[in-house]
């Protein structure tokens, strides 16, 4: 059978139904689209089961977010929970940042 628009060749194949059928970690109409690893929150992939994460989010499901080292410093006397982290993802080339865990933005933008 063959489905118009084609599936991609590698990742599906049509059904009789016209129907593209996805390989495991592939997924869309075409089976073009990746499936990103289980749990990842805030991430992407390129390949089946990555979690690359977008800006502002660090970690191995892309669950932890940060911000700039100016805006942590800022804020360092409120929140004793900062660490400092040597993630590869630094916003400042070279420079320490700080990871701040995504449950305490909300409260971080407030102040409270």
């Amino acid at each position: 059978a063959e489905c118009f628009p084609a599936c991609n060749p590698r990742n599906g194949f049509c059904e009789d139904d016209n129907v593209c059928r996805c390989q495991p970690g592939w997924q869309g109409p075409l089976c073009d689209q990746c499936v990103t690893s289980p749990g990842c929150l805030h991430g992407l992939c390129e390949e089946p089961w990555q979690c690359i994460c977008t800006d502002g989010w660090d970690g191995e499901l892309c669950d932890r977010g940060w911000h700039s080292p100016l805006f942590t410093s800022a804020l360092r006397p409120y929140l004793p929970a900062l660490a400092p982290t040597t993630s590869s993802q630094s916003p400042v080339a070279g420079g320490p940042h700080f990871l701040i865990p995504a449950h305490l933005v909300p409260c971080i933008l407030t102040i409270c």
